[in-house]
């Protein structure tokens, strides 16, 4: 466990939480920073949107005190629009604006932007140069491994993206045609960490704080990033953090703070979003967070069919009670029954 800087910003942890569509939100965030998440990271946002202040886009900006310091992560191809969205990100309170140029997906890459910018540095350069030129606060970049097995261009990339201005690189080892198959290679991490002077983050197959602690001790990046392990699971980052500071294993959170944090995320979801889309947006978030419980089938199954906050909080009591009862005690513990 250490603190890092990224530029002149210093961070309370190394523990950082990955930008996920559909999931670092606002609410999301607030729930990983309370939880020990050192750094956390918004969706990603369409930087031609922002620039243009499209209303749906402008709403995804927004950020609360609760997050404490917050990156903003941009994606686009115009060097102009990126430049923009930097200053309209930095004005609404980011910490840190990120470029994203590791997302594969089709119709993001067919825009020359997301991962297609691993084949295109001099795209990268410029649009890391105008991100620079724009903000005063540090700039960062997030990165695949390469766009195919066949071309592994990370060390090209980071030497471009340090010398156009970037604060750190944060790699997920995978390569673009990978998607989230196989298996993260942190190897490249490590060369990575051997061959550049900033930062590096790792992102990739964080599932455990022992998983954690590998990565850091293996590679010696400077940070690594939690994304998927999260869902359902923002203990992660506190967990992880007391077994890196205590080297003991950690403990699961107790029923009763399931319960409470799955609520808080529930009401955060619907105060922002309203009754219909907060319930919507929610049903996935709730099934995640008892992955592995007692009875998570039935849950899963009894709010797929809710449609309303007043059924879907009456679920999660109703849920934890029976839990509670079935297992005689206030902690999840091996041995409860599965009904």
């Amino acid at each position: 466990m250490s603190l890092m800087k990224i530029g002149s910003l210093a961070l309370d942890n190394n523990l950082l939480l990955a930008p996920m569509a559909g999931i670092t939100d606002t609410c999301f965030r607030r729930i990983a920073r309370r939880l020990g998440a050192g750094l956390v990271w918004t969706e990603m946002i369409s930087a031609t949107g922002l620039a243009r202040r499209a209303p749906g886009v402008l709403e995804a900006l927004e950020l609360s005190p609760d997050e404490g310091m917050v990156a903003v992560q941009l994606v686009g191809s115009d060097p102009r629009d990126i430049a923009e969205a930097a200053r309209i990100a930095r004005s609404a309170g980011a910490a840190i604006v990120d470029l994203n140029a590791g997302c594969p997906v089709k119709k993001v890459c067919a825009t020359g932007a997301g991962a297609s910018l691993l084949r295109d540095p001099p795209r990268l350069a410029k649009l890391l140069g105008a991100m620079r030129a724009a903000v005063s606060c540090p700039v960062t970049v997030k990165i695949r491994s390469g766009w195919e097995s066949h071309k592994i261009t990370a060390s090209e990339i980071a030497r471009v993206a340090e010398e156009s201005g970037a604060d750190a690189v944060i790699l997920h080892p995978r390569t673009a045609s990978q998607g989230f198959r196989g298996r993260a290679d942190w190897d490249l991490v490590l060369a990575l960490k051997q061959e550049r002077a900033i930062p590096i983050v790792g992102n990739g197959d964080i599932c455990s704080p022992e998983a954690a602690r590998d990565a850091l001790s293996r590679t010696g990046c400077d940070a690594i990033m939690i994304g998927r392990a999260a869902r359902g699971d923002p203990w992660i980052f506190g967990r992880t953090r007391a077994y890196l500071e205590a080297h003991s294993p950690p403990s699961p959170p107790s029923l009763s703070e399931r319960k409470e944090i799955m609520l808080a995320h529930l009401e955060s979801s619907l105060s922002r979003y309203g009754a219909l889309a907060g319930t919507k947006r929610m049903r996935p978030q709730l099934a995640w967070y008892v992955k592995g419980l007692p009875m998570a089938r039935w849950f899963r199954t009894e709010i797929q069919k809710l449609s309303d906050p007043r059924s879907l909080r009456d679920a999660i009591v109703r849920y934890f009670a029976r839990l509670e009862a079935s297992c005689l005690s206030s902690s999840w513990e091996e041995g409860c029954p599965e009904a």
